[in-house]
């Protein structure tokens, strides 16, 4: 289960993180070091409450820089999410520099989601040459430190991955794929965003997953979990 987090969530996003941890299920946690607030170590709320969290079980995972978009090219208008087209030698400076924040506010971490949930070959690259161990995206974890063969596929679930459509009804296909992938042994990846948590529809429909999943046999996991679970195999 990921969730990103903001300052203007956080009441929200404190909510949700209880309502898991009564179901035994862990959250890992999508930082953006730089926001429209600033650099994360100023904003010492929001920092404090992640190394909380971080300490009873939840783990951290880098959500980019600053989510600042690259143009395709000069002669396009269209822009592509940061660090789903960039090359190794570019993603290598922005980690770096998402890296230095987040060790000035005490939140280091190996593990890494691209914004837009798109990462590109360079953005793979660039995280395995600075010690990354895990890079999540759109089809499934990246298991950089891990003697395996591509990616742990597992498709991402969630209301912004899913058809268009009421919100009952598209609460009743993510429980739905949910419940099958459990059945299946697979991976059951569910993402959600700070909108979910404020429509109840969707919260509801996201613990109802949640729900299910371990009804399947499901055990909670997070992206730090499966990638010592890798290593340990």
């Amino acid at each position: 289960m990921s969730l990103p987090v903001a300052d203007d969530a956080l009441a929200d996003a404190e909510s949700f993180a209880d309502a898991l941890a009564g179901r035994g299920v862990s959250l890992s946690l999508l930082v953006r070091p730089v926001g429209p607030e600033g650099p994360l170590a100023p904003r010492a709320r929001l920092a404090g409450w992640l190394r909380e969290r971080r300490s009873g079980g939840d783990v951290l995972v880098l959500h980019g820089y600053d989510h600042s978009r690259r143009p395709l090219g000069p002669q396009h208008r269209i822009r592509r999410a940061e660090f789903s087209a960039l090359p190794a030698h570019e993603a290598t400076l922005r980690l770096a520099a998402a890296r230095w924040v987040m060790e000035r506010a005490g939140l280091d971490t190996t593990s890494f989601t691209p914004p837009g949930w798109r990462a590109s070959p360079g953005t793979l690259t660039a995280l395995a040459a600075r010690g990354f161990a895990v890079c999540a995206d759109e089809g499934g974890v990246h298991l950089l430190a891990a003697p395996v063969a591509g990616p742990v596929r597992s498709r991402l679930l969630g209301f912004e991955t899913g058809p268009r459509g009421p919100e009952a009804m598209c609460g009743r296909l993510l429980i739905a794929k949910a419940a099958r992938t459990a059945r299946c042994g697979g991976l059951v990846r569910i993402a959600v965003r700070h909108d979910d948590l404020r429509r109840p529809e969707r919260r509801n429909a996201v613990l109802g997953a949640v729900d299910v999943a371990l009804g399947h046999g499901a055990t909670g996991a997070t992206y730090d979990s499966i990638t010592t679970a890798a290593l340990a195999a």
